[in-house]
Formats: C-alpha cells, sequence, structure tokens
C-alpha cells in the first residue's frame, strides 16, 4: 500500500465483478461443461504482468478469454463490445543525440545536441503531414527530453523520448523507419551522433476482438434482456496489456460505460467508479460464459 497513491483505474471494480461472478459460477458449477480460470492481473499499470499468466496458462487448454474495464467515455447503462480492434497497439522511441559539449560562451566550438533536437521535434510533425497517410489510424507524440546539467554548460547528449500508437504494425514499422531516417539526417546536418534504443513493441500490442466470439456472445446478452445496452465504438488510442492474450487467444475486451455529465476520465484524481453499473458488468460477463458452456446460470 501506497498512502496516497491512486491509480486512479478502476481496478477495484473489476475485483469486485470477478469475485462476485466466481461466487455464481460456484452456485453452477455442476451446468459447467469447462474450466474457468479467473485471472488476476498484478502490475497492469507497467504491462508487466500479463506475461507470466500467458506462461502459466500454457498447460492448460484455453478456449477464450473475456476482459471488461470499466470506462467513463462509454454512457453509464452501456456495454461497449467492438467486433475487431478496441485498442490500439503502442512502441516506445528512445533516442540518445551525441554532440560536442563545451562552455556556453562559445558555442561554436560545440556541436549542440540541444539544436539537433529541436529541429527533430519540429521536423518529425512536418514529416506527419507529409508522408504519412491521413488513413493510417497512427498517433504519435514526443513525451520525455532529458539533457543538461547547468545553464553555462553546453551537454555532449540530449534524450528524446516518445510513443507511437497503431492499429496497424507493418504500418507502424514503416512510420518508424521514415523517423529514423529523418533522426538520422538531421543530426548529421547538426554534426550530432544519434542512437535508437529499444523500440518496443512489446510493451502493448493491438487489442483485437475475436469477431465470432463476439456475435456469440452478443446474442447470448439479447437473450438475457441486455440487447438495448451493446454498443460500439470508434477504437481506443489508449492501449491495452490485454493484447498480450489477443496474441495467442480468442478474445473480448469490453467496455463497461461509467460516463455521466460530471464524471472524470481515467487516471484522474477526481475519477469515480459508479458502483450501480457493475451488475451490468456482471451480467455481461455471465453471458460470456454462459455462450461458451451452452447453458443458463441462476
Amino acid at each position: 500500500m501506497n498512502p496516497g497513491v491512486f491509480h486512479a483505474c478502476g481496478h477495484d471494480a473489476h475485483m469486485a465483478m470477478l469475485i462476485t461472478v466466481s461466487e455464481i459460477i460456484q452456485r453452477n458449477k455442476v451446468l459447467l461443461k469447462n474450466n474457468i480460470a479467473l485471472l488476476f492481473e498484478e502490475a497492469e499499470e507497467i504491462g508487466s504482468g500479463t506475461p507470466p499468466i500467458c506462461d502459466a496458462l500454457t498447460q492448460f487448454n484455453i478456449k477464450s478469454i473475456w476482459g471488461i474495464h470499466v470506462e467513463p467515455d462509454v454512457q453509464a447503462g452501456l456495454i461497449a463490445l467492438n467486433e475487431g480492434p478496441i485498442m490500439a497497439g503502442s512502441a516506445d522511441i528512445n533516442i540518445t543525440i551525441r554532440g560536442a559539449g563545451g562552455h556556453s560562451s562559445r558555442p561554436d566550438y560545440c556541436h549542440n545536441p540541444i539544436n539537433a533536437v529541436a529541429a527533430i521535434v519540429q521536423s518529425i510533425r512536418t514529416l506527419w503531414v507529409d508522408n504519412i497517410p491521413p488513413d493510417s489510424r497512427t498517433s504519435f507524440a514526443f513525451t520525455k527530453i532529458s539533457g543538461g546539467t547547468e545553464l553555462n554548460i553546453i551537454p555532449d547528449e540530449v534524450y528524446l523520448g516518445g510513443n507511437l500508437r497503431f492499429f496497424d504494425r507493418s504500418k507502424a514499422e514503416l512510420i518508424i523507419d521514415k523517423m529514423k531516417t529523418r533522426i538520422s539526417c538531421i543530426s548529421r546536418e547538426y554534426e550530432c551522433a544519434v542512437e535508437f534504443t529499444d523500440t518496443l513493441f512489446e510493451s502493448g500490442g493491438i487489442t483485437c476482438n475475436d469477431v465470432e466470439l463476439c456475435k456469440k456472445v452478443k446474442s447470448k446478452m439479447i437473450d438475457n434482456g441486455l440487447k438495448d445496452t451493446i454498443i460500439s465504438i470508434p477504437p481506443l488510442y489508449s492501449s491495452e496489456s490485454f493484447s498480450h492474450f489477443c496474441k495467442k487467444y480468442k478474445c473480448i475486451y469490453a467496455f463497461l460505460g461509467n460516463g455521466s455529465d460530471t464524471n472524470y476520465p481515467l487516471h484522474s484524481s477526481n475519477f469515480r467508479v459508479d458502483l450501480n453499473q457493475l451488475p451490468l458488468g456482471i451480467k455481461a460477463t455471465l453471458s460470456y460464459i454462459e455462450a461458451e458452456n451452452s447453458i443458463l446460470m441462476k
């Protein structure tokens, strides 16, 4: 426990729904045709909890996996259940620009990496306009610049980092190649060297729902009186560690509406879970279990 620290993403609500589902499963276990594993993921915030779970699941014959998350951008009383992509993949870009530092009184003796970084940041903005198709469904932002120690010293190197979001890995790889080419050219222009490290595609793959499984679960939800709660939404550019499961199994990742006129976004210190919505999330989860077991639970 970290006093005063609040992740503000609704994970306590997710666990509450899963524990409630486990109690209902226990009451109906004689009806089940398949074993059911309940997955409680640690360290979701940094994306390191899912790979160990994937390793542990290799000993079982996994048919499919369901996940559900509260979402303030979806109106309360609704379940977002997309057929196909629902969340973007993520790639981290790490760049070190190395020049020749010195004293600020004689910048002409130096190759200032800060100047190169300033030019790179501006140039990548035009790269997006001039070279990236508008229908590429990608986004990129530089998110970190670090360099220098004193106001009268030109540093030897500067770190520059950013993050790319995408729905097509091949397009993402092409974009990163274009970025590297332009960054290398600008670095040479400023007589600096450049190093690219750890372009991490594994930090977050595309979260993509299995189409046939979605149709199957939607049908069961309709049977259970939830027809008016089902919607589709434009895929989100945020990323999710659940994507690790999507690479190996048929999956569904659903969003439980938590939105209202006064609600705040996830990770805001003002975000609050609407507890009145949890029964709907439980019913949707039970509909998935019923669909995969061809049963009706009580």
